[in-house]
């Protein structure tokens, strides 16, 4: 299996499994009719979904730049503390610092696309709720 699909394997499995602990734990196993067995699937698609896409939308600004002044600035707070030879081997400007962390893009493809799936399924489950007597 290719390593990409694994990856989104994984994360739909990860947001799967979780949505079935939340409905198991919140009673799903003993609901009162459709319409409550609905709402408790609802629920248990929603969160995993909005849990992955959170994750997916920060690992993609993170990707962008927006957090590397924090990273710097950390590091340059802690060379106090480190050896001559790794303050040497430290980049000495902002800019050096950007260059040597974006040199491979992150992915979050399949964070996106794993959550995008459990929302889709959490809209059927809406309908299926607001439309079951």
């Amino acid at each position: 299996m290719k390593p990409t699909l694994r990856r989104y394997l994984v994360s739909l499995a990860a947001g799967l499994a979780l949505g079935a602990l939340l409905f198991l734990d919140r009673g799903g196993l003993a609901a009162q009719g459709d319409s409550e067995t609905y709402r408790l699937l609802c629920d248990a698609a929603f969160v995993p979904a909005s849990m992955l896409l959170c994750l997916g939308l920060i690992v993609f600004v993170a990707d962008d730049g927006v957090f590397d002044m924090f990273g710097f600035a950390f590091m340059r707070a802690t060379a106090v503390f480190r050896s001559p030879e790794m303050r040497a081997a430290m980049p000495k400007t902002y800019y050096d610092y950007h260059c040597l962390k974006h040199q491979k893009k992150a992915d979050c493809r399949f964070l996106l696309a794993a959550g995008a799936s459990l929302l889709a399924l959490a809209f059927v489950f809406l309908l299926l709720y607001v439309t079951a007597p």
